[in-house]
């Protein structure tokens, strides 16, 4: 296990990573997903189309030379991909690897730790069998409580006939979950004010065994998912998420019509809004990711771009927005490539980014994870392009003591046919201070797999959430856990120490 920071020996960089290992632990802020629509989950990400590139479903599809995906050889701007001994590149920190779902297609977005060691995990499902259950029609969202061995200890469903999806989910100060999401249904549990097929965002509470205590649209005016959910150090909790300006609002968000937004709101425990902002991006950006912080700020970072014949892009940004929805301060970030975020993470005082950045070499494109460390006040502590690593796109980072972690998927080759899947799961360790990777493995079958989530336990362990569809590899052992038949996908949760 690596040592926590020692202030006395570090730098300001390593000074704001501790206090983010230790907020780690208080309260875990997940990055979620960014669905603007349902359908955003169907797409798929492309280093050739950076516009394309997809979170929610994680798929790369990056077109890349042959030689350059060949264990050894360069790369542009850095070192080769990681070698083909893959206990070299972090397996031995693999504890267990466990699947859960049903008959149908199933998939975990969300993962954040609990108080008695274990954690809460949440995402979409289509099956209303094995570890889901009662689908109502299309995806439903489902929620899971997991113990720390990774046994289910209890499961929970809410929809309707529509899409409907869990983006986050938190152990509440009072007792109990919170889970947030988007809907696309009008009947079933979303029956409150909803038009069918319109986006919306909901919120609910569970007890200690997964029942609903209440469920609420929140902003039902607003056509936006959640993304993000926090409890607040007072009274209260915290929702943001994006979305587009419509005119259904009394109030419109000073961006153009149809434009982006982020949207906050803060309610009570009974999910009662007290208060709301709509903020507008500048110059339309692509991709934007949502992460809160105790404080009540909100912070977003986006792949910025001006509208022209040449649809020139310009640097990636990091904004942060006050309590009110007035902004304090925008960060350019600045480098070589095409930078698309992934997801960022508020802990302590410092927001941590993960995501890739696209580089240019000959006629190839080629896919780079990508860290970065911004202290709240905006003061950036690094900014690192990891080399060393599998291509890949980084979907989440949190802080963990002495590290960071990370996750997402990367197209790589390997010494057998289970190693030459589309996409495998990308985990990374890296240092506190320079965002250096320490490890990396990556794991899956021949199919789809990747990671959208990651969460530190209180026992400092690691876990990766995602999805998979193999059932070879390092699936081969899929669903001997679960008591529903293999399905179509399952959610995959992955347990590493540091």
């Amino acid at each position: 296990m690596r040592p926590r920071i020692q202030l006395a020996a570090a730098s300001a960089a390593a000074a704001l990573l501790l206090s983010l290992a230790q907020a780690a632990f208080a309260q875990d802020a997940r990055p979620a997903d960014v669905p603007e629509t349902a359908s955003r989950a169907d797409e798929e990400l492309s280093a050739d189309v950076p516009e394309t590139a997809s979170r929610a479903e994680g798929e790369l599809s990056a077109e890349v030379p042959e030689t350059a995906s060949r264990a050894g050889e360069a790369r542009p701007g850095g070192s080769p991909p990681a070698p083909g001994n893959r206990e070299a590149d972090g397996m031995t920190h693999v504890v267990w690897s466990k699947t859960f779902g049903g008959t149908g297609s199933d998939q975990l977005e969300s993962v954040s730790a609990t108080s008695d060691g274990g954690m809460i995990a949440a995402g979409r499902s289509t099956s209303a069998d094995g570890d889901a259950e009662g689908n109502q029609g299309m995806s439903d969202a489902w929620v899971m409580k997991i113990d720390r061995d990774g046994t289910l200890q209890w499961k929970r469903s809410l929809g309707g006939s529509r899409e409907d999806w869990a983006s986050a989910a938190i152990e509440a100060p009072f007792g109990g979950y919170i889970v947030a999401g988007g809907t696309e249904s009008s009947d079933g549990d979303f029956q409150e004010g909803n038009g069918e097929g319109e986006l919306k965002t909901w919120a609910a509470s569970l007890d200690e065994n997964g029942e609903t205590q209440w469920l609420r649209l929140i902003l039902p005016e607003r056509e936006w998912s959640a993304d993000a959910v926090i409890a607040l150090s007072g009274d209260g909790i915290m929702i943001a998420g994006t979305g587009r300006d419509n005119s259904d609002a009394e109030e419109r968000c000073e961006t153009a019509p149809g434009g982006p937004v982020m949207i906050a709101a803060r309610t009570d425990y009974d999910g009662t809004v007290k208060s709301s902002y709509c903020r507008g991006f500048p110059k339309g950006p692509e991709w934007p990711t949502v992460a809160l912080g105790t404080d009540e700020k909100a912070y977003a970072a986006y792949l910025a771009y001006v509208e022209d014949d040449a649809e020139r892009r310009e640097p990636t940004a990091l904004e942060a927005v006050g309590s009110d929805g007035t902004p304090l301060w925008t960060a350019p970030i600045n480098g070589p490539g095409t930078k698309a975020p992934g997801g960022i993470v508020v802990a302590g005082t410092g927001i941590i980014g993960a995501g890739s950045v696209i580089l240019t070499a000959g006629e190839g494109n080629w896919m780079v994870p990508w860290l970065f460390l911004t202290g709240t006040d905006g003061t950036p502590h690094f900014d690192a392009v990891l080399e060393g690593v599998p291509q890949g796109r980084l979907n989440s980072a949190t802080a963990a003591p002495g590290m960071i972690f990370a996750a997402g998927g990367t197209r790589r080759p390997g010494t057998g046919p289970a190693d030459e899947g589309t996409v495998n799961m990308l985990v990374i360790a890296a240092d506190a201070v320079t965002g250096t990777a320490l490890w990396s493995a990556d794991l899956g079958g021949s199919s789809e797999d990747w990671a959208t989530d990651v969460a530190v336990l209180s026992d400092e362990s690691l876990v990766a959430a995602g999805v998979t569809d193999s059932q070879d590899g390092d699936l081969k052992d899929r669903g001997k856990n679960s008591p529903g038949e293999l399905g179509g996908s399952d959610g995959w949760i992955v347990k590493f120490r540091p």
